[in-house]
């Protein structure tokens, strides 16, 4: 097996602008450094999920896990703003609750439906938003959806794909106040 060039790109998740960051990967030894929100690296890593720790000295942005599928030859770390999240939260009056954290997730492609396979899941607890960021009713293509109050612990995500009801799922290890990124796309 050889190695595979990767490029990572970071980037403010709704405007595409470049975002400087920190990230830690099990395939590497160390810190990689995106500076100015691109980097890359050599993997071995082919047929597996890969998980990014990413996190920036902008105070604006929170720090992330990403998930992805290993196989692909790119990285793209969309950047969450606090504010934004908050901002979420207080127009909708959601309520934190302990011992949980948060899922975002971006679509291309999909008109879906999203589930989160956990018992007693407050399905009101998922607020769809467009490629914008603003909140919409339903999920919208080149969109996305932010699940809150997800319980710690390994939770799966899935997407059933309304038109061929395809389905397309992630795992997350959810940790307390932290929050998890990844995208769906379509095949």
């Amino acid at each position: 097996i050889f190695p595979r060039a990767k490029t990572l790109r970071t980037f403010y998740s709704f405007t595409a602008e470049p975002v400087s960051t920190d990230i830690v990967l099990a395939e590497i030894e160390g810190v990689l450094e995106a500076e100015s929100g691109i980097a890359s690296f050599k993997t071995y890593s082919e047929n597996s999920t890969s998980e990014y720790l990413v996190r920036t000295n902008n105070a604006s942005y929170l720090p992330i896990r990403y998930i992805q599928n290993s196989s692909e030859d790119h990285i793209h770390l969309p950047m969450i703003q606090k504010d934004w999240l908050e901002n979420i939260k207080t127009k909708l009056q959601l309520i934190e609750a302990p011992n949980t954290g948060i899922i975002v997730g971006f679509t291309r492609d999909l008109i879906y439906d999203v589930y989160l396979i956990s018992e007693n899941y407050n399905k009101n607890n998922i607020v769809y938003f467009n490629e914008l960021g603003q909140i919409t009713s339903k999920p919208v293509n080149g969109g996305g959806f932010v699940l809150y109050n997800v319980p710690i612990g390994s939770r799966e995500v899935v997407l059933q794909e309304q038109l061929t009801e395809k389905i397309y799922s992630k795992v997350f290890n959810i940790k307390s106040g932290q929050a998890s990124v990844t995208h769906f796309t379509a095949d």
